[in-house]
C-alpha cells in the first residue's frame, strides 16, 4: 500500500509561467518612481516619502520535506536606517508588495489595480519502496489590489465586488460570461486598469 504525503509548496516569489523564474512585468504607461511607498495611496499618487537607496534580494529556503520557498526583501545599501511601515518598493523595473517587514511580493502589472499569478506546487510523494515518480501539479492563483490597497484572491465573487465598486458598467460585461476562470479574471482586471490608468 502506497503511503501518500501531500506536500503543499507556496512559492511565495509569485513567479510567471516561464521556467526560468524570470519574472515578466508590465507597468503602467506613466513613470513610476524609484523608491519605498509607504502605503497604497503613495504608489498611485507616484510619491515616496521614504528615499534610502535600497537593493532588492531574493530569498530562498530549503526544509526538511523536500520543500522550498522563495520570497523577496530589501537592503539598505548605505548607512541610512532601514524603514519602517513599508507598503512597496519600486527599483525601476518590478513592483514588491510587502506581505510583512521582510517578505516582498513580486507583482507582474503594477496599475492602479496591481494583480500577480501565483503558483502554488503540489507535490504527492510516493512511498519510499515505491519506483514511481513524485506526481507534481502547479496551481496558478491570480492576486490583485483593491482601491484601498487590499490584495484578494481572484474569484468571481472577489472580481465582482472589485469592478462593481470601481466600474459597473464592465461589471454588466463581466456578469455575461458564461463561465468564470483566471483567463476571464486576467481580461478583466488588463481591462479595468485601461479603463483607470495611474
Amino acid at each position: 500500500m502506497r503511503n501518500v504525503q501531500d506536500i503543499l509548496l507556496v512559492l511565495i516569489i509569485l513567479i510567471s509561467h516561464n521556467v526560468s523564474g524570470q519574472v515578466e512585468s508590465s507597468l503602467s504607461s506613466r513613470q513610476q518612481k524609484i523608491g519605498i511607498y509607504a502605503s497604497y495611496d503613495e504608489y498611485v499618487n507616484n510619491t515616496t516619502s521614504k528615499t534610502v537607496p535600497f537593493k532588492i534580494r531574493q530569498v530562498t529556503k530549503n526544509y526538511e520535506d523536500g520543500s522550498m520557498r522563495f520570497w523577496f526583501n530589501y537592503d539598505v545599501i548605505d548607512s541610512s536606517e532601514r524603514p519602517k511601515n513599508v507598503y512597496a518598493l519600486f527599483d525601476g523595473l518590478y513592483l514588491y508588495l510587502a506581505f510583512n517587514d521582510t517578505v516582498f511580493n513580486v507583482f507582474q502589472f503594477a496599475g492602479r489595480y496591481p494583480y500577480t499569478i501565483r503558483q502554488t506546487l503540489h507535490v504527492e510523494k510516493s512511498a519510499k519502496w515505491d519506483d514511481t515518480e513524485d506526481r507534481t501539479e502547479i496551481e496558478d492563483n491570480i492576486i490583485y489590489i483593491n482601491g484601498k490597497g487590499k490584495s484578494f484572491s481572484a474569484t468571481a465573487q472577489s472580481v465582482g465586488v472589485l469592478l462593481l465598486k470601481s466600474d459597473k458598467a464592465l461589471l454588466k460585461e463581466f456578469e455575461k460570461e458564461p463561465k468564470y476562470n483566471n483567463a476571464v479574471f486576467l481580461r478583466y482586471l488588463e481591462e479595468l486598469n485601461k479603463r483607470h490608468p495611474l
